[in-house]
């Protein structure tokens, strides 16, 4: 009996042929097909309508297969099917679960589409999509639309047929593949693992808890994976890996995957690995043969005791993924129960952040991890062997006022979904907006000779294609790439071939722009890469991380020596939080202990740009500024800053934020006293175990 990511031949209402053809799709990771055999094997008809469209779109949604929208193209174009993953939420496939092993299962309306898709409100649309997969799973119910049931009534749903219990695709085994490990390593990472190996193996020592500090873009989580493969996962021993991200947990996962090669793995033919988090499967599914737990630290700690009693045994290796962030109460809590229960302990910390280790200054963290830092490299020292490259960064400013096209409601919006959330009609106004495109292709033709080969991040499509348009009518040789569309004048849909032809082509230097919508973020190596362009805003910290990370190879990674890194500012009224890529890069990668002057400049780079944002806010009109006026100038200038990050709750996981305060002259000596007694006060007003203060007991501490 073959399952595919929940979907069983011998209780679902798909043919033999479709069922097969996801198959094909689950083992290859993709499958060129055309429109026509799909819908063929999808009910032996080869008529297109919307409905049919609609339904097979929704099916492949269900079992995690990305295609482009069916309906915009020709029968017999060939179009890609990539294997991605299920897009059901977890307590929805609960719900299945739960309906046929019991045979039937009551619950309310509301709370059936709240599991669905996060939300509460109910359309028509929403209730037929939940509707066809409960047909999809054979699932009988009480009429389930809005005239024939209250939105907090009792309803009951029926299973027609007994499937075993539907498998989530976050736990599996990953299978090691014969040969040497094609990601071969910089020397920093070979010494890394060389002082992993003496600090650890060859001295033995437990408990043992220390730190691994590189850069961003030097390589952390391959380092700690290929040391935990050879070292603990090749002896049958367990690893407990831990972050604050999701994103992070699937990095980590896809790193194991693509480093499990026989010369590192010499015992093992393969190995099992469980992601947890409130995106992925629950600690309550956790299997004693599960050989990695990659999991959120909320996530475990909710479902720690079952972690405790059912997985762990004599001997744990725990990795913290962006380390600095284990101070926090909530990991704290976490990291001693696991240590207070295994015999043998083993801690490592991976962070691109150091901390200062003369023993006047030792604060959390270093308190957390007793045998401080392994091994650490700092980021000129990357910069200067050319593994990465120097960023330069500018603005360019292109005076385009947003609020001429933005209601209030979509910036409100923006600060909360990003840029996607304005809806296509309005993006598409300033995707093909002239005046600004004309000064984005202006200013790369005015540094041609500078900017070189250039990577152009769009806002969208019509900005992809507005772009290209303007650079081959100067004379640039330019294209773009997208997920696929498709022409209204000539019928050609562009395709994943399509899209691999043009990057080679830029490879190769024939382009010497390369315009693309989300596609080039992680996972495609492009070198030569000279320039990068911004023309698209974000909120997010991981995409701009992304997004500028794409130029940042150095020389002997195939890149470059320098990279521009090149942001185009809109005329924003009303403040957005927007990710800056120059701020973002110092707070990951400055090194306090440096004294030279090159951290100096960052610094003092860094106090710029706060105080740039500071002042954006005092032009609020709203704001009173007569008083600040009074003082003079040289006594508003900053001479110094407090950094520090902090976790928030969102609904899809934690995210951090950066907090920076501006120090003057006339405060330097509070804050200086007001942090040296933050143990004092923690102390003496019992609170050690609080993670977070409220507004009531703030004033009340006041």
């Amino acid at each position: 009996m073959t399952i595919i990511e929940g979907i069983n031949s011998t209780y679902c209402n798909l043919s033999p042929s479709f069922i097969e053809l996801i198959e094909q799709v689950k083992n290859e990771g993709e499958k060129d097909i055309t429109i026509r055999d799909i819908i063929f094997a999808y009910n032996g008809k080869k008529k297109k309508g919307h409905r049919l469209v609609y339904e097979i779109d929704l099916i492949f949604l269900l079992l995690g297969i990305k295609t482009d929208y069916l309906e915009y193209y020709n029968l017999n174009d060939e179009i890609k099917l990539v294997a991605t993953k299920p897009g059901l939420r977890i307590r929805f496939r609960k719900v299945i679960e739960e309906v046929h092993k019991n045979g039937e299962k009551k619950i309310t309306p509301k709370k059936i589409i709240r599991y669905y898709n996060n939300s509460v409100k109910r359309t028509y649309k929403l209730v037929e999509e939940i509707r066809f997969i409960f047909k999809l799973f054979n699932i009988k119910t009480d009429p389930f639309n809005p005239p024939d049931c209250g939105f907090n009534d009792e309803i009951v749903l029926k299973s027609t047929s007994r499937p075993p219990t539907i498998p989530l695709q976050y736990a599996g085994e990953i299978r090691v593949e014969k040969g040497e490990n094609p990601n071969s390593l910089y020397q920093h990472q070979i010494e890394a693992i060389q002082e992993l190996n003496n600090k650890i193996i060859k001295t033995n020592k437990s408990p043992f808890a220390g730190l691994l500090v590189l850069p961003t873009g030097g390589g952390k989580t391959t380092v700690a994976v290929q040391w935990l493969l050879r070292n603990y996962i090749d002896k049958n021993k367990k690893v407990l890996w831990i972050a604050h991200r999701h994103e992070l947990l699937e990095q980590a996962k896809e790193t194991f995957r693509n480093n499990a090669y026989s010369n590192i793995l010499k015992n093992r033919i393969s190995f099992n690995y469980r992601i947890v988090s409130g995106l992925h499967d629950r600690p309550v599914n956790i299997k004693n043969n599960d050989d990695i737990i990659i999991a959120s630290k909320d996530s475990l700690n909710s479902g720690l005791g079952y972690l405790l009693d059912n997985w762990m045994n004599v001997e744990l290796f725990l990795v913290v993924d962006e380390a600095h962030h284990a101070i926090a109460k909530t990991y704290r809590k976490l990291i001693n129960s696991v240590k207070n229960n295994v015999d043998d302990f083993r801690m490592l910390g991976l962070t691109a952040t150091p901390f200062r280790t003369s023993e006047n200054e030792k604060g959390l963290l270093a308190k957390l991890f007793t045998d401080e830092i392994v091994y650490d490299v700092d980021l000129r020292t990357l910069i200067s062997s050319g593994i990465l490259s120097e960023p330069i960064f500018y603005d360019k400013k292109t005076n385009f006022k947003m609020s001429d096209v933005l209601t209030e409601k979509q910036m409100k919006n923006i600060q909360y979904f990003d840029i996607d959330s304005i809806g296509k009609d309005v993006a598409k106004n300033i995707g093909e907006n002239k005046t600004r495109n004309n000064i984005i292709v202006n200013y790369y033709l005015k540094n041609k000779k500078k900017f070189k080969q250039t990577l152009i991040f769009a806002l969208n499509v019509d900005n992809a294609i507005a772009l290209n348009a303007l650079f081959i009518e100067k004379g640039i040789a330019s294209d773009y790439i997208v997920s696929a569309i498709r022409y209204a004048t000539t019928g050609v849909t562009t395709s994943t071939k399509d899209n691999k032809n043009k990057i080679d082509k830029f490879k190769k230097g024939d382009l010497e722009v390369l315009i693309n919508v989300n596609i080039l973020t992680e996972g495609i190596d492009i070198p030569k890469v000279q320039t990068v362009f911004l023309a698209r805003p974000t909120i997010s910290k991981i995409l701009m991380t992304q997004m500028i990370g794409r130029g940042l190879r150095g020389v002997r990674a195939g890149g470059t020596k320098n990279t521009f890194i090149i942001s185009f500012i809109d005329d924003w009224i009303d403040k957005i939080s927007w990710a800056n890529p120059e701020k973002l890069y110092i707070e990951d990668n400055i090194d306090f202990r440096d004294t030279t002057s090159n951290t100096a400049k960052k610094i003092i780079r860094l106090i710029s740009i706060e105080k740039i944002e500071e002042f954006a806010n005092i032009m609020d009109k709203t704001i009173d500024t007569r008083e600040l006026e009074k003082i003079a100038f040289i006594e508003r200038i900053p001479i110094g800053l407090y950094s520090f990050e902090i976790l928030k709750s969102e609904k899809n996981g934690e995210v951090e934020k950066n907090c920076k305060i501006l120090v003057y002259d006339n405060l330097e000596q509070a804050y200086f006293d007001f942090i040296n007694d933050l143990d004092y006060f923690f102390s003496i007003n019992i609170l050690n175990d609080i993670e977070e203060l409220d507004e009531h007991k703030l004033q009340e501490l006041s």
